[in-house]
């Protein structure tokens, strides 16, 4: 990749959360110095991000178990480099990392992770976070189905006389959501069959 136009100076440096992909000397930068300003590069801030969360610096526990299978950050570059889905953009900006919709594993690895849309990604963490189902504060041997819309507001599900029910409902509710989301863009088709497969759509 080329050296950056200096029209980037032109810009206003602060405003941006990370600098375009770099390489030099056939080796790939985490960070550079543009205009005076230094600044990781997306791929550097990706990296960083992995590294957190697999090496016990994260605040999340849902991170406790994460390991990282990349050798190192050339490796982890060329990869993302390499998947044509990383260097997609929607309204939503650049599409993320997700390692949870091909593997249930703790592992970050090229088998495991691709890049989705940001707005999909939340919706899985939405649903992955949470079951959904809890006890009902005005009737306690009902329990309450909650979710969230395509647009990610809250939905009230419904209350049910068992848990069973109410996780039934949610699932269903879950489904249709995802349906609903692939029904509205155009997504590659193994993240179609990714999303059908990992939630048995």
């Amino acid at each position: 990749m080329g050296r950056i136009s200096p029209v980037w100076c032109g810009l206003r440096l602060a405003d941006l959360v990370y600098y375009p992909d770099r390489r030099e000397g056939g080796l790939w930068l985490k960070s550079y110095s543009l205009c005076g300003q230094n600044r990781k590069t997306r791929i550097g801030t990706l990296w960083n991000n992995l590294c957190t969360r697999t090496t016990g610096r994260h605040k999340d526990s849902c991170y406790d178990a994460a390991t990282n299978g990349f050798a190192d950050f050339q490796e982890f570059a060329e990869w993302c480099y390499s998947c044509p889905e990383y260097h997609l953009q929607d309204r939503d900006g650049f599409w993320e990392l997700d390692k949870d919709l091909l593997s249930l594993t703790r592992e970050y690895s090229s088998e495991t992770c691709l890049f989705i849309p940001k707005r999909l990604n939340n919706l899985l963490i939405a649903f992955r976070t949470a079951c959904g189902v809890t006890q009902d504060l005005n009737n306690s041997s009902n329990y309450v189905a909650r979710g969230r819309d395509i647009s990610g507001i809250k939905r009230h599900l419904g209350s049910f006389e068992s848990r069973e029910l109410a996780e039934i409902a949610y699932l269903k509710h879950k489904r249709a959501i995802l349906k609903e989301y692939m029904m509205q863009n155009d997504l590659p088709q193994h993240i179609v069959l990714a999303i059908k497969k990992r939630w048995d759509i």
